[in-house]
């Protein structure tokens, strides 16, 4: 059971519940602002001297891209003020004294304006404490010296000697008080501070970052009067806010804060879309009053893009992550890989948006010989843009490893036009991933200048030999690769690209000689083996070469360039199985790599299985990758083999569909000329015609809707939002399925996906009963439902009902010291907890520390279905078992009617059509 305190803003904690709550209330995250808003909100306000007036104009931009601005709203002195002294900087007795200097001058300053005051206090101790709002100029000083009086400690307070919790807390309360009055200035008084060492560069992003986060979140300012230079008055700075000297009059501050009221304005932005990768962008604002006269304006200097909208860490998880990567490197030091992984992992969970754990997570992976995790890592670590030098070098050579050079190559190409100093170390890189992509030109070209920059190293000047050969230089490549065997006779490099040449200018003993030495100078380097096995291949002795072949892969098992020479080797020997089941593995590994699905469907198109080639294909197409369009076009190829030319339509125009604009203008006349004709083929083929006005493709119900289903599957709800989603999940399902066994148990997503279903229409069947649903509530249209946990009387007897069938006791109300309290008690019965993960499928975390109410949306949602779903039900699903259930249930408990319809899925539309027309209800679950 856990309790969750809520603080009445009219009554006022006692110090000992606050402490009691403390531990639990600070290490909640806070959710980032506005999150899954399209908006996002800024301040601005004239510099001295200028003003806006009612029809001032502003516009808009990041670095690269205008933003739209959506309204501008003057703020009109409508604005609280949120005064936050800090106890880590100040005594009891100067914060009395700074704190009645200031409420006098807002006062008179005021009066003067003509404007009322709306004034909060806040102190970063505890939980945030957040006053009543004070609105009486003639009892605002007492109001502040009473709070500064009940909070404050004696001298200044030691528990605040933590830079970072005074952060965090001073957003909290800032957060707290926009939710009761909308956007705010907050008025930090304090005395700055700032991070040092290893870590502070890091740390000054991050709170940047943070604070960011906050101001734009609904267009709240940060004004700082402080003393000393450092973090705050950098946060001001950001935000758009004044800054003011400790010395600086208070009169002067009042002023020019409620001046900066009287004449800002709030501007309402659409936000640009989460990008792939992110990064800090300046935010620039230009403003022109009514007359078309330019003004200086005060705004937010910075926009940080957070790739895939990722959320933003306060300081506290920051600093989590930051202890989680020192012993991540502790260990490392203690060669212990696999607890200092385990330690990254900790840190990513805490602050996903630090590139340093995920560079320390590549090289750790690298260094387990784990080269699929490494790449995951550095492209994530890629993905928070401007990466580094080191981890560009490091994810080059994992991408060249794993056959990945050409996406390597524009990676690096692009972080250098982007304006990274192309460094020796890059550059290196660079001419490794050209040569590997085939670019032996280019690449000599950057060898050349590497050597004559005085980079000399025997490897690299091996790999320049080797470049020079491919470009038919043989003289001079082989006087490098001399120069090179002259420094380190054993270079493998050298002796592998010597054997190469030997064996292409006709002179086999002698490559076998280089090959050997090769070998034999290492026999666990895998370019040593994979040679061998081309001077093997050459000679047409493919049991030899496969044997060299599988020895490089087996050293070297992240090396595409070893499994596609493997494979080729074994397909020639006429070990097709063999082959095609080490494709399979790769794609168990890797369900993106397009070059495996190509391969193992050449092997299935040699052993006569068109059908299984065409079927790997289009899965292959379907992953998105870069070379989807070729994949699609050789499927289409395929299938006109065997005359299901409506099925390759539909594969032309998914070719085309995900071609590049390049392609699709080279290729689109001569393409078009084709695509015509198969269309009047179509038109003629009787068959097909009829096939093609009678298949059907309405939806079949999802109870709760396709986000639950998703959530439910573990799968992103956007591939079940496809034409083919039901045939992408019953595939999923089918592939876990036990091979030997139907049985609804032995499959963890059916006996999942059954209890969804089952608990869910037991949750519409309660929430009926208990009244809990809109009188005229209509499934199709859906209802989000609302359930507050903090409240009186009927609402919160609703929300004990709801939580009720979840199998969740609920309590709320008022405790004896005045806070809001709430109690859970979690059941732990096997239903219970079914349940439970069903209220978790639907988005409500009920032990979020944050959460004031149950949210979810009560909404049933159609996927497009081959046929209708009366055609299912009534004549294929005839005389089945379960008739009672929906028809999704139908499926999920019959395995047999999955496999149905992915065999109807993968048939022409003719066949499929008169598979359905010309059997009897029933019989095609029979066949």
């Amino acid at each position: 059971m856990c309790k969750l305190p809520f603080r009445d803003k009219s009554s006022r904690c006692g110090l000992a519940a606050i402490l009691a709550c403390f531990s639990c209330a600070f290490l909640s995250t806070a959710l980032t602002a506005a999150e899954g808003s399209a908006v996002f909100y800024l301040s601005v306000s004239p510099r001295d001297g200028q003003s806006l007036d009612a029809g001032s104009v502003f516009s808009a931009g990041l670095e690269n891209a205008p933003l739209k601005i959506i309204s501008a709203t003057p703020f009109g002195n409508r604005r609280s003020i949120v005064l936050v002294i800090d106890p880590g900087s100040y005594t009891r007795a100067e914060a009395r004294q700074r704190i009645a200097a200031l409420a006098k001058a807002f006062a008179a300053r005021a009066a003067v304006q003509g404007v009322s005051l709306r004034i909060r206090m806040g102190i970063p101790v505890l939980d945030g404490v957040l006053s009543d709002l004070l609105a009486d100029p003639k009892t605002l000083a007492q109001g502040l010296d009473k709070l500064v009086d009940s909070y404050f400690p004696g001298g200044a307070d030691r528990e605040q000697v933590n830079f970072s919790r005074t952060l965090d807390l001073i957003a909290a309360l800032v957060r707290k008080a926009e939710q009761e009055a909308g956007p705010v200035d907050c008025l930090v008084v304090a005395r700055d501070r700032r991070f040092l060492g290893d870590e502070a560069s890091y740390l000054n992003a991050s709170t940047e970052r943070q604070f960011l986060d906050v101001s734009l979140g609904k267009g709240s300012t940060f004004h700082g009067w402080i003393g000393g230079t450092g973090m705050l008055r950098q946060i001001c700075a950001a935000t758009g806010g004044l800054t003011f000297s400790e010395q600086q009059a208070p009169e002067s501050v009042a002023r020019q804060v409620l001046d900066a009221q009287a004449r800002g304005f709030l501007l309402e932005i659409e936000k640009p879309a989460a990008p792939a990768t992110g990064s800090r962008s300046s935010l620039s604002i230009q403003a022109r009053s009514g007359n078309g006269s330019k003004v200086e304006v005060r705004a937010p200097s910075a926009f940080w893009l957070h790739p895939g909208g990722s959320r933003v860490p306060d300081q506290y998880h920051t600093r989590q992550a930051l202890d989680w990567i020192r012993r991540a490197r502790e260990s490392v030091e203690d060669e212990n890989l696999t607890s200092a992984l385990r330690f990254i992992d900790h840190g990513i969970e805490e602050d996903s948006l630090n590139p340093e754990a995920f560079y320390l997570g590549g090289r750790i992976a690298a260094g387990l010989g784990d080269l699929q995790l490494s790449a995951s890592y550095l492209a994530r670590a890629l993905d928070l843009g401007n990466p580094d030098e080191r981890t560009l070098v490091l994810f080059s050579q994992v991408s060249h490893k794993l056959g990945r050079s050409r996406a390597a190559l524009e990676t690096l190409q692009s972080s250098i036009k982007a304006g990274l100093a192309p460094t020796p170390a890059l550059k290196l890189e660079m001419a490794r991933l050209l040569s590997a992509s085939g670019k032996d030109n280019e690449a000599a070209t950057v060898y050349a200048e590497l050597f004559a920059a005085g980079q000399d190293d025997v490897t690299a000047r091996s790999e320049y030999g080797r470049a020079l050969w491919r470009q038919g230089k043989a003289s001079e490549a082989a006087g490098q690769l001399q120069t090179a065997l002259a420094k380190d006779p054993k270079n493998i490099v050298a002796l592998a690209v010597l054997s190469e040449m030997s064996l292409a200018q006709g002179k086999p003993q002698e490559a076998v000689e280089w090959g050997l030495r090769a070998v034999q100078a290492n026999p666990k380097d895998p370019d040593g083996q994979a040679q061998m096995g081309k001077v093997e291949a050459g000679q047409g002795n493919w049991t030899s070469a496969s044997g060299y072949y599988r020895t490089a892969f087996a050293l070297a098992p992240a090396r595409r360039d070893f499994l596609d020479l493997l494979v080729q080797s074994l397909t020639r020997e006429g070990k097709l199985g063999e082959a095609e089941e080490m494709l399979r593995r790769v794609l168990e590994s890797d369900s993106a790599d397009t070059g495996a699905y190509r391969s193992l469907a050449q092997i299935q198109t040699r052993s006569g299985e068109i059908g299984e080639a065409v079927s790997t294909l289009e899965i292959g197409a379907a992953q998105g990758s870069r070379q989807a369009h070729e994949l699609y076009r050789e499927a289409a190829e395929l299938r006109e083999r065997r005359g299901e030319y409506g099925q390759a339509l539909l594969d032309y125009r998914a070719m085309l569909q995900s071609s590049p604009p390049e392609i699709i203008h080279s290729e689109g006349t001569t393409l078009s000329h084709h695509l015509s004709f198969l269309a009047r083929f179509l038109r003629n083929d009787k068959d097909t015609t009829q096939a093609s006005s009678q298949v059907k493709s309405s939806g079949m119900i999802v109870p709760g809707g396709v986000s639950l289903l998703a959530r439910t599957l573990g799968v992103d709800p956007a591939l079940l939002k496809e034409a083919d989603g039901v045939e992408r999940m019953f595939a999923f399902i089918m592939e876990v399925a036990p091979s030997q066994s139907n049985r609804l148990q032995d499959n963890p997503i059916r006996r999942d996906l059954f209890l969804y279903l089952r608990h869910y229409d037991a949750l519409v069947k309660h929430l009926r009963k208990s009244n809990l649903l809109p009188e005229h509530f209509e499934p199709a249209k859906g209802h989000e439902l609302v359930f507050p946990l903090i409240g009186e009387g009927e609402d919160l007897k609703r929300t004990k009902q709801l939580l009720g069938f979840f199998g969740i006791g609920f309590k709320g109300g008022r405790g004896k010291d005045g806070n809001y309290e709430v109690a859970l008690n979690l059941k732990q019965s096997r239903g219970a907890s079914e349940r439970q993960q069903l209220l978790r499928n639907l988005g409500v975390n009920v032990l979020d520390r944050n959460a004031r109410a149950i949210r979810f949306t009560a909404r049933d949602e159609e996927m497009p279905l081959l046929f209708d779903a009366e055609t299912w039900s009534n004549k294929i699903l005839a005389g089945e078992k379960a008739k009672t259930l929906p028809l999704l249930g139908r499926f999920v408990a019959n395995v047999r009617a999955m496999r149905l319809y992915l065999a109807l899925a993968g048939c022409s539309e003719s066949t499929r059509e008169g598979l359905v027309r010309y059997t009897a209800p029933g019989e095609l679950m029979t066949l």
